[in-house]
């Protein structure tokens, strides 16, 4: 069993405009707006919000990797024998939401996110959100639709494939 380790979606290196932009798009503030909303003076005061963002993303991090650690430190100690690794995120604050070299989906033009399935899901999450209405989910069909954004993107789903196969190898001694 291979548990894999959480990472910081937003650090401080995270660009302010990046995210605050997301987060427009989330709310479908419209397009023509994210001048006024998204620049120099609203930046400074988004970020406050970036910088409790990123220190929640940081203690999210590191709790889960000690919690998700611990955990496989029991399971280990009840069988008697490593049946469990614990694989620590490839991605960093350095590769975080927003960063010049990101490992996780960001915001394409246009108001779509980056992953390759986003056409898909703008069919998919109207439909499905509306045939859920009655056990009344209040969810917008956005998030569904731009819910790649903070995932691994492509790279990041590679650097997380080579660290298990690291840790792997490194345990059964390959």
């Amino acid at each position: 069993i291979a548990v894999v380790g959480y990472f910081p979606i937003v650090s401080k290196k995270s660009s302010t405009g990046e995210v605050y932009n997301a987060i427009l798009e989330l709310y479908k503030f419209p397009r023509f707006t994210k001048p006024v909303m998204n620049n120099i003076l609203t930046k400074q005061f988004f970020k406050i919000f970036h910088n409790k963002t990123s220190k929640r993303s940081r203690i999210w991090a590191g709790d889960s990797t000690v919690a998700l650690q611990s955990a496989v430190d029991r399971i280990n100690k009840k069988t008697g024998r490593q049946s469990a690794v614990f694989v620590g995120s490839p991605i960093t604050e350095d590769r975080s939401f927003g960063t010049k070299n990101s490992l996780l989906f960001g915001m394409a033009k246009k108001g779509r996110s980056e992953d390759p399935f986003y056409d898909t899901r703008v069919e998919v999450c109207e439909k499905t959100i509306k045939s859920l209405k009655d056990v009344d989910l209040k969810f917008r069909s956005r998030f569904c639709e731009l819910s790649a954004i903070g995932h691994p993107n492509i790279e990041g789903a590679k650097a997380y494939a080579e660290a298990i196969t690291q840790k792997l190898q490194a345990t059964l001694d390959f």
